[in-house]
């Protein structure tokens, strides 16, 4: 269980503290500096994410041009993305069940990341098909992990607008990917698209320094102490006080 104290939400007051869980808190935890970070990290993911699965699109008429590509090789091209993306929405998000959202989430972003600078240097039409491919598992496996770090770290009152952020931004991520074509593939070639597709690998150190492991992760996996303290910091950032540890739920946390 953990301890809320509301004194500094009350100007100050000596208010008698409030006693939830840790999932509790996540559950009714106000809008805070955090969740706003969370959402709009998630949502410029997403929007990168629907970029990146869309240049293939936009770029497909310099590709024929450039690797002398009949429509049926082209049409592999988007077809094997969507392969990958397949396999990895079924199968990747299951080692975020057993390793954590956190590092899942920054494999995902490497993985098609790197799919999309092979891309983008791509000699021939075998690579760029392998390079798509590799995409698009990264692609595929980054929908559920985004989805279920919205739900998990948002309060029940707001979870409903939260988790739908993330396929709404996907979309706005295929607009973008219209206007920058626009502007850069007639100056700069069908390449140019790709190297904008590159920018995720940006969003790993924002991963990395802003969002912690899922609460409920941790507790899941018996990984009390790190729940405590990190929903202790996110208690801290919503003006909540200090999160302590009961301890007859957990006698452990309480030593040292």
């Amino acid at each position: 269980m953990a301890e809320i104290n509301k004194a500094a939400t009350s100007g100050g007051s000596t208010a008698a503290p409030v006693t939830m869980t840790y999932t509790e808190f996540m559950d009714k935890s106000p809008m805070s500096p955090f969740l706003w970070l969370l959402i709009i990290g998630i949502c410029l993911a997403q929007i990168l994410d629907g970029l990146d699965f869309q240049a293939t699109t936009f770029a497909m008429r310099g590709i024929m041009g450039e690797l002398k590509l009949n429509p049926a090789q082209a049409g592999l091209i988007p077809a094997v993305t969507n392969l990958g993306l397949a396999i990895g929405a079924i199968f990747l998000p299951a080692l975020g069940d057993r390793v954590g959202r956190k590092p899942v989430f920054q494999w995902i972003l490497f993985a098609y990341t790197l799919g999309t600078f092979i891309s983008a240097i791509a000699p021939s039409y075998e690579v760029l098909m392998l390079a798509r491919f590799v995409a698009g598992l990264g692609l595929g496996a980054q929908f559920p992990i985004c989805w279920a770090l919205l739900a998990e770290f948002s309060p029940v009152r707001l979870r409903h607008i939260f988790v739908p952020l993330a396929p709404i931004f996907f979309a706005v991520g295929w607009i973008i990917a219209a206007l920058l074509s626009i502007w850069l593939i007639p100056p700069y070639g069908w390449r140019a698209i790709y190297w904008v597709g590159v920018l995720p690998s940006l969003m790993i150190f924002y991963v990395r320094r802003f969002i912690p492991e899922s609460v409920r992760f941790l507790i899941s996996h018996g990984r009390m102490e790190e729940a405590g303290k990190i929903t202790a910091e996110l208690a801290r950032r919503a003006g909540m006080g200090h999160v302590i540890r009961c301890r007859r739920c957990c006698p452990s946390a309480d030593r040292g």
